[in-house]
């Protein structure tokens, strides 16, 4: 059984509290995170991730709202925000704070995440930012 209060503890925790020894806490060996933008293998892959975000948004912080658990997976609707304050792949900074929501599907085994499929508001984040224009006025 999947203790959900461990795993939204280890969640806020290095999102939240930058505790990188939750990271092995949570994500299995052979972690794999489907999403095509952003591949991630591995706890060492999540942790270069983690560095990631955290050198282009300092103040990352997620807030986790509902979680559903069936079976071995887990469904998590999150809103994320923070101030765009550092380089991010080809994009430069803009000092914009954003605010996007997106959902997480996590398969879980022996209690620790093995596969993860993300889906965020790509597209309303580069918005906020300045990057990509308004499309309703």
């Amino acid at each position: 059984m999947i203790d959900i209060a461990r795993v939204r503890d280890l969640i806020d925790a290095i999102w939240n509290r930058d505790d990188l020894d939750a990271i092995d806490q949570l994500f299995g060996e052979n972690f794999v995170s489907h999403n095509p933008q952003n591949p991630i293998e591995g706890p060492d892959g999540f942790r270069a991730w983690y560095h990631e975000v955290k050198k282009w948004s300092p103040d990352f912080h997620i807030n986790l709202h509902e979680t559903v658990v069936q079976d071995d997976l887990v469904a998590t609707r999150w809103t994320a925000s923070g101030t765009d304050s550092g380089p991010f792949r080809s994009m430069t900074p803009t000092g914009k704070h954003y605010v996007v929501t997106g959902m997480t599907l996590s398969k879980f085994s022996d209690g620790k995440i093995v596969e993860s499929w993300v889906n965020m508001d790509d597209l309303g984040l580069l918005q906020q930012l300045g990057v990509v224009p308004e499309l309703i006025t």
